[in-house]
């Protein structure tokens, strides 16, 4: 029996070591900046506006110089990267 109890000891392997935990991988931020500069394309091109011209003439070109100017800013923002 003694015999046995010893070859059970000599298998025995002691752990010092701990593995380092396993770290989730980063999520990646989605870049919203392109689907916005489509948006905004498609809503220059679109008929269809917040303000419509043929209501409120001049005034209604307003909605379409802000998405223009936003437009302006989201390309200098994305090019300057």
């Amino acid at each position: 029996m003694a015999e046995e109890k010893r070859q059970s000891d000599e298998e025995y392997v002691e752990v010092t070591e701990v593995p380092p935990k396993a770290e989730a991988p980063k999520k990646k931020k989605m870049d919203w900046s392109v689907l916005l500069i489509l948006a905004a394309i498609v809503y220059l091109i679109s008929p269809i506006d917040i303000i419509p011209e043929a209501l409120l003439g001049p005034l209604g070109l307003a909605d379409d110089a802000a998405v223009l100017a936003y437009l302006i800013k989201l390309l200098y923002d994305k090019l300057r990267k």
